[in-house]
């Protein structure tokens, strides 16, 4: 498949599912992979940039250390740039890594208003779980 850079919309049309194209003028066009846009890749970039630190981060969102560096390496290969530079203190945003972040911030406040306004609509997960009835005779002693 040809570099998304080099793909021209009206020659080679892309499925919307793979791509979508951002034209700022004719002579740039860059294609973003949404499959590799998942919100918990959005906020793991948030909190590495938080915290500085991928394995402060990864921790927060209960996965494991090479899971949290598999998922930001997919993110800059989706984007094509380096989002964090990486040294012995920690992550440190590059100028497009800060971009990036000021968007996902604001990806999750939609994602959270999004749930509050649904949330009336949903029946509580208590409501979900059956529960089976247990009946413990009351002269049984915990051990």
């Amino acid at each position: 498949m040809p570099n998304c850079k080099d793909l021209d919309v009206d020659e080679q049309p892309v499925q919307e599912s793979d791509a979508v194209f951002i034209s700022t003028s004719d002579a740039n066009r860059y294609c973003i992979n949404l499959a590799r846009f998942d919100l918990v890749s959005v906020r793991l970039a948030v909190l590495c940039a938080d915290m500085g630190s991928l394995s402060a981060a990864v921790k927060r969102l209960h996965c494991s250390l090479s899971t949290g560096s598999y998922r930001l390496s997919m993110l800059e290969d989706a984007l094509g740039t380096q989002l964090f530079m990486r040294d012995h203190r920690g992550l440190h945003l590059t100028d497009t890594g800060s971009l990036l972040v000021h968007h996902c911030r604001a990806i999750l406040v939609h994602v959270e208003l999004m749930s509050q306004h649904v949330a009336p609509d949903l029946r509580p997960v208590e409501d979900l779980v059956r529960r089976p009835k247990v009946e413990v005779p009351l002269d049984m002693k915990l051990q």
